[in-house]
């Protein structure tokens, strides 16, 4: 289990300008979720990728790149599930085809999301873990055609019934950055809260009252609603949904167009 940020917006920004003084606290997650931490940043081409094995807390390197400017972009910190390594290799996010992708949750049958992935099209795993091979199915449609959003909804349907604690991701491509809320209440890690699995997205308002951009983490990664992300009273685009902090609903997922912050938010089960 992991925790997610991720961001789109009008110009280059990073994690420390929209975090403001909350960026230690982010920081402080990974004293539990200790197992790596990775970076992704689309500025044009394929994502750059900062990523480490070790806890983001002890490294002089998160801090670096937490003040990396990037149009859109996403922080994970990972929480290995289920004794998986903790190596570079399966440390998020994954990137292929110009995308980046990370995930908070586990899938628990390895052998029924590898039926979903056709390594003709994609290729093998590189690594060890089911966040990996959810990217590689996923991709799998994608290639085949499939809208991201679409993708990401077929994966979710064919996982249906598996036992999973959450499909919980990011997904950044060249034209969106797309957040999936979907998870099993009843799977929550041990001694964790009920909304360890919500995702939480708000608009970031600049002086001029146009929107600067769309922020969206897991629990206890965003500041306090309004701090210092301000809450959006009114705004130029159509998605009054996300005025102030809100939570991603289960089931579904949220789309970010990253050339106008125009956001949609579309069920999973159609």
């Amino acid at each position: 289990m992991c925790r997610l940020l991720g961001w789109a917006a009008a110009t280059r920004c990073s994690a420390a300008d929209l975090l403001d003084g909350h960026l230690t606290g982010f920081a402080d997650l990974s004293e539990r979720h200790a197992d790596g931490w990775g970076a992704a940043f689309a500025r044009g081409g394929d994502p750059e990728v900062v990523k480490e094995p070790v806890a983001a807390r002890t490294s002089p390197v998160f801090e670096s790149a937490m003040h990396k400017p990037a149009p859109a972009a996403m922080v994970h910190l990972r929480w290995a599930t289920g004794g998986l390594p903790v190596l570079p290799v399966n440390t998020h996010p994954f990137v292929r085809d110009g995308l980046a992708f990370a995930h908070n949750g586990h899938v628990q049958d390895m052998q029924r999301i590898e039926s979903l992935i056709d390594v003709a099209v994609v290729g093998e795993p590189l690594g060890d873990t089911d966040s990996e091979r959810y990217f590689l199915a996923v991709l799998t449609q994608l290639r085949r055609g499939a809208r991201p959003a679409e993708a990401l909804a077929s994966v979710a349907t064919s996982l249906s019934g598996s036992p999973s604690t959450s499909l919980n991701c990011l997904l950044v491509t060249p034209e969106q950055l797309v957040a999936v809320c979907r998870h099993d209440p009843a799977l929550l890690p041990p001694h964790e809260v009920p909304d360890y699995f919500h995702l939480g997205a708000e608009r970031v308002i600049g002086a001029d009252g146009a929107t600067r951009a769309v922020l969206i983490g897991s629990s206890g990664v965003l500041p306090d609603a309004g701090e210092p992300v301000p809450a959006l009273s009114s705004g130029p685009l159509d998605a009054s949904w996300i005025a102030g902090r809100r939570t991603i609903p289960n089931g579904f997922a949220l789309i970010v167009d990253r050339a106008y912050l125009r956001t949609e938010l579309v069920a999973l089960d159609v």
